[in-house]
């Protein structure tokens, strides 16, 4: 059995409200198999008297009801079974009364998974909680209410920005993303799977950091194998895992899919006008939550203009398994196709190499940390920004509180990158566009980030300040 791997400011976050002297009311949320419930239940389980109630879909008030009664008997009742509870208000008055009687003797956890199936509507089941906390259980100072779910929007309109009993009530809420490169190799290194980093960062260009994408992997097989077998061989896990991700985090994804196929088709992200202008969607409300939804699950980042004082800027399309999905998976995922060795074929092509180097930027993006850690400049306050004007675009500007900007050149190629007289030449005109453009008076480095490292040749020593070398994200 796997450990909870390398959650380290999760289990902080956990650690904090198991040691908090009074009630706490947990929101925890994220993507379908990114780990939520492993976490909640290997962290809590044997920390006091543990409670848990899973809801199930798509099934009547009175079934999930007959669940409750199960779980409350195992619990509260030495087994011994209880009629089920006519409504979740009863629910709650029974589990109520038993939290109340162990008031004061070790913590109690009462955790409640797949939330969203569990308050369907008309099950009243968000009432009888925002009653039951407000009224009882938020005054019981041993008591953790931890609630789940996967639905992005679900969870932000009924939970995080409930205007009902449960509005200001939460005491945190834990967003779980994928796992960083390194926490991925920690992941894989757990099941006896080793890389060095520059073969993980591909394989977690392919597959992501989502924790039951990387399970079950077979030790001993190389990159191309394994992304092989996640999409391409027969009964592959991930080959037809993208349109049930979506239907389990938004109610409608038809716009937030629109969204996400027009980001994939736009190697340097799209303004919001621009992508008004792709999908054909509504301005409005509508369209800011559904931008709204997709960051916060993590799908999409934004990218301010340097400079610009406006909040303008652009939407980058962020999660590799739907980078990967959209550009490689799509025209497979039905039909009947003999795609053996196709990844191992793919993975020489043209088209790899574009959408590779795609791939690359965005892990770099969001691998500011490590980047700023190999500059030397972790504790510099930095501002992360793109630039652009009609002739020039520049990938990634570190804006540093020190007086320095880094601009940032992403190169991904399969061996080390030797630098020609026209990339050194084409950076420095880069360089000069920017001081023009922008009139800044901090000083500016050309920053080059690659994957298998650089050559050392003159056009590289004349042109690059300062060189990251990706293997550090992993390696920490």
């Amino acid at each position: 059995m796997i450990s909870i791997i390398d959650r380290s400011p999760e289990l902080e976050l956990l650690g904090k409200f198991y040691q908090a002297e009074r009630a706490q009311l947990l929101a925890v949320y994220g993507r379908r198999r990114i780990g939520k419930t492993f976490l909640i239940n290997e962290f809590f389980r044997d920390k006091g008297l543990y409670f848990e109630l899973t809801g199930i879909k798509d099934v009547p008030v009175k079934t999930q009801l007959v669940n409750f009664a199960g779980e409350y008997a195992d619990v509260f009742n030495f087994g011994k079974p209880i009629p089920p509870p006519t409504t979740w208000f009863k629910a709650f008055e029974l589990l109520r009364k038993e939290v109340q009687k162990r008031n004061g003797e070790g913590k109690i956890i009462l955790f409640f998974d797949e939330l969203p199936w569990l308050a369907s509507p008309r099950s009243h089941f968000l009432a009888a909680l925002d009653h039951t906390w407000n009224r009882y259980f938020s005054r019981i100072k041993n008591l953790i209410v931890v609630i789940c779910g996967s639905a992005a929007s679900w969870m932000i309109k009924k939970v995080l920005q409930n205007k009902g009993g449960l509005h200001g009530r939460l005491t945190g809420k834990l967003h779980m993303m994928p796992f960083t490169l390194k926490e991925t190799r920690t992941f894989l290194e757990a099941q006896r799977i080793q890389f060095p980093p520059r073969q993980l960062i591909e394989l977690y260009m392919g597959v992501g950091g989502v924790a039951q994408y990387l399970t079950g992997l077979t030790p001993g097989q190389s990159v191309s194998q394994l992304i092989q077998s996640r999409y391409f061989e027969k009964a592959a896990p991930l080959r037809a895992e993208f349109h049930p991700l979506f239907a389990s985090l938004f109610d409608d994804y038809t716009h937030h899919l629109a969204v996400i196929e027009a980001l994939a088709g736009s190697h340097y992200g799209l303004s919001v006008d621009e992508l008004l202008a792709k999908t054909g969607l509504p301005s409005g409300g509508s369209f800011t939550l559904v931008l709204t939804e997709l960051l916060e699950a993590g799908f999409i980042l934004f990218l301010p203009q340097f400079g610009n004082k406006k909040k303008a800027g652009k939407y980058v399309l962020a999660d590799e398994f739907t980078l990967f999905y959209l550009k490689w998976v799509r025209e497979w995922e039905t039909g009947i196709a003999d795609l053996s060795g196709h990844w191992q074929r793919q993975s020489n092509t043209p088209a790899f190499r574009s959408w590779a180097g795609y791939a690359f930027e965005t892990i770099c993006i969001k691998n500011i940390a490590g980047i700023k850690q190999q500059l030397g400049i972790a504790g510099v306050t930095a501002r992360v920004s793109q630039w652009r004007d009609e002739h020039t675009q520049i990938d990634l500007v570190i804006d540093r509180d020190d007086q320095c900007i880094n601009l940032c050149e992403i190169k991904f190629h399969g061996a080390q990158y030797a630098m020609t007289e026209k990339d050194a030449g084409e950076l420095q005109r880069k360089k000069a566009r920017f001081l023009e453009k922008t009139g800044t008076r901090k000083a500016v480095f050309l920053t080059l980030i690659t994957v298998h490292g650089a050559v050392r040749n003159a056009h590289y020593i004349n042109s690059v300040d300062n060189h990251v070398d990706a293997a550090g994200f992993v390696e920490g």
